[in-house]
């Protein structure tokens, strides 16, 4: 993952991005490498029995793999959206990150993903299927994750240190 995800490449792991778009099982072991349970009870054997740099190793490279996953499930190419598919996926996901104790950090994703739904010539954005599965959601982990993202798709500016709000003025 890391020399396919560098900024040297342009190849991605499509074969484990569409595995984490289709199989929501994936998608919670992945998530649950990377993260604890809530209760620290829960807290797995193997876990415990695992060395600690293969647990880092692990809980590194299943960050990565989640951190540039775009696809939401249910999108079609031309940016219409299947709705019960993408439904279907979040609440397997939603179920299984619950058993897993790791609901926020599901939601956390979640909001993150559907905030990378595209905006060019969709007219209305967010669209009516990705606002009404956060409205069904929310969740404040969610919710948060999604306007943060929002906010960073946009990237960064900058300006001259005399440039004052120009930038913004001209918007």
């Amino acid at each position: 993952l890391s020399v396919l995800n560098s900024y040297h490449s342009d190849y991605r792991p499509s074969q484990l991005y569409g595995e984490l778009a289709e199989n929501p099982h994936f998608f919670v072991d992945v998530l649950s490498w990377h993260y604890t349970p809530a209760d620290p009870e829960n807290i797995e054997p193997e876990r415990k029995s695992m060395p600690k740099e293969n647990l880092e190793q692990l809980a590194q490279k299943s960050y990565q793999l989640l951190d540039n996953f775009m696809i939401i499930p249910g999108v079609r190419s031309d940016n219409t959206i299947d709705n019960a598919v993408m439904d279907q996926w979040i609440t397997q996901v939603r179920e299984l990150a619950l058993k897993a104790d790791r609901i926020a950090a599901a939601d956390s994703h979640i909001g993150t993903l559907l905030a990378y739904f595209p905006e060019e010539g969709t007219g209305c954005w967010p669209p009516d299927e990705i606002s009404a599965a956060i409205e069904r959601i929310n969740t404040s982990s969610l919710k948060d994750s999604f306007a943060v993202a929002v906010i960073n798709k946009r990237g960064s500016t900058g300006r001259g240190v005399f440039d004052g709000g120009a930038i913004e003025k001209n918007n």
